[in-house]
């Protein structure tokens, strides 16, 4: 870029400078809870096992070095929660975050009955 300024005398002075973009290549940093088990004792008239699930979902989190809102999103579908299933079964729940610049972070974890 360069910069000229002229005074009423015909004095001229020309600066240049440099702008330098850094690309923004770090992938947002993303925060899962640990994994959690739900077990029969703990669901009753009072507790909603749904609820229980989006607190923890709601604990995760992403930050990022450029962007101040990077997208936050996870796999859970509550239409997988059977609390009268027969067996024990696990749920596995994917976060990912994606910043304003496409940099991705993708973790796993599992709630399990």
């Amino acid at each position: 870029m360069t910069w000229t300024a002229n005074d009423a005398c015909g004095n001229t002075t020309v600066l240049s400078s440099t702008i330098t973009v850094v690309p923004d290549t770090e992938d947002p940093f993303l925060f899962v809870p640990a994994p959690i088990t739900l077990d029969c004792s703990d669901i009753s008239e009072t507790s909603d096992p749904a609820a229980i699930i989006d607190a923890w979902l709601a604990e995760a989190y992403a930050t990022d070095n450029c962007d101040t809102d990077p997208e936050l999103s996870h796999s859970f579908d509550g239409n997988l929660l059977d609390i009268c299933a027969d067996a024990t079964y696990v749920i596995t729940v994917t976060w990912t975050a994606v910043d304003h610049c496409g940099n991705t972070t993708v973790l796993t974890f599992r709630p399990s009955r």
